[in-house]
Parts: C-alpha cells; sequence; structure tokens
C-alpha cells in the first residue's frame, strides 16, 4: 500500500510540473527536488503509520498510540527543558530555539514513555483491555525497551528539526493554522512522521505475530 501510494503520488508530481514547467531551469529543478522531499516526508511517514496499524504483528494499534505518545511527550519536555534551563543550542540556525538540553530531556521522557507503555500489560487484571495493547516483559526485556525508547527519542528531536527546517526554507512560522496558538497538523505530526516507520519495522521484525 504504501509502496503504490508513494509511486502514484510521484507520478503525479512530475505529471504537474511537466505540464506546468514553461522554462527548464535550477528554479524548476528546486521546485522538483522540494515536492519529491515533502513526498519522502510526509507521504512515507503517513503511509506506514497505516500500515503499522496493520501490520502482521497484532499490536499495530498499541505501538500507534505508544509513537504518539513519545511524540507528544518528547517534545513537549524539550520545550520545557530548554526554555528553562537549557543555554547551549542544538540548531542554533535551523530552529534557534531549541537546546541540547531539551533535545536531552526529549529522549530521556521518551524512554520513560515506553517503559511506562510497556508496564501496562502487567496491569491487565484491572485494565482487561491493556493486555492487548503492547507485548509482555517477556517478549520485549527492559534492555530492549530502553534501546528503543532512545531511538524514538531521538528520531523526535530530528523529525522536529527537519520541520523547522522546511519552515524556514519556506519563510512561515507554523504549516498551518488547524490548532490555534499550535500551528497545524504538520506541526504537531512532524515528529510522529519519523517515529511511524521505525516502529512498523520494529513491530514486522521484532514482535511476535
Amino acid at each position: 500500500m504504501a509502496d503504490a501510494l508513494s509511486l502514484v503520488t510521484t507520478l503525479a508530481i512530475f505529471a504537474f510540473h511537466i505540464s506546468t514547467t514553461k522554462q527548464i531551469n535550477q528554479t524548476a529543478l528546486i521546485k522538483l527536488l522540494l515536492d519529491l522531499f515533502a513526498l519522502l516526508y510526509i507521504v512515507n511517514g503517513f503511509s506506514h503509520a497505516i500500515l503499522l496499524r496493520y501490520s502482521s504483528s497484532k499490536y499495530g494499534l498499541g505501538l500507534q498510540i505508544l509513537g504518539l505518545c513519545c511524540a507528544w511527550v518528547c517534545d513537549s519536555s524539550a520545550l520545557v527543558a530548554g526554555s528553562f534551563m537549557g543555554h547551549a543550542k542544538l540548531a542554533p540556525v535551523v530552529s534557534p530555539g531549541k537546546t541540547l538540553l531539551g533535545a536531552i530531556a526529549g529522549v530521556i521522557s521518551s524512554i520513560a514513555t515506553v517503559l511506562v507503555m510497556f508496564a501496562f500489560p502487567q496491569f491487565s487484571n484491572v485494565l482487561p483491555w491493556t493486555h492487548e495493547l503492547l507485548p509482555p516483559l517477556d517478549v520485549v526485556p527492559f534492555i530492549h525497551q530502553i534501546a528503543l525508547g532512545t531511538v524514538l527519542g531521538v528520531l523526535c528531536i530530528v523529525g522536529d528539526l527537519v520541520e523547522s527546517y522546511v519552515k524556514r526554507v519556506a519563510g512561515v512560522k507554523d504549516s498551518g493554522a488547524f490548532f490555534p496558538g499550535h500551528g497545524g497538523c504538520l506541526d504537531r505530526m512532524d515528529s510522529f512522521l519519523f517515529v511511524a516507520p521505525c516502529l512498523y519495522f520494529y513491530s514486522e521484525f521484532a514482535l511476535p505475530k
């Protein structure tokens, strides 16, 4: 499904550029490359989020929830820690507001989120529905959870920086106004677009079917 969607979108982008380009020059090439980057960035992320839900593992829904929680908790923790305690800038040219301490706090909070989420199935006698969300500890041991949380946290930071770079190149503050005061959908989902493919492959190759 993801491959078919990417192929159709790629062909549509090329068809649009061929039909609208009046002169072949460097500007036309840059526009084409930017559109192809958007394909890789947005379509790939959302298509893998859909694939994750219907992956061969039975924990697709739980991993979707885990990815969203990690993305939002990581972003919020990085913002709070960076605002109150951070001084060293992480990427001053791309995003002056992001700090190294904020990024570290974001990764730590991502690890904590993974540990908390994977602990839910241990309380299935109290919350019966939780045993179907994520695999038990004997399937995903503690050290694997730490590693997964670290990878997801780093991907969240990278996703946030990539979206900041795209907005800076486009000369806009927010990707839209869907959420008043918080920007558009892409501002809320930037980190998840990088997390979703990682969780999909984790579900396919590391978890029981």
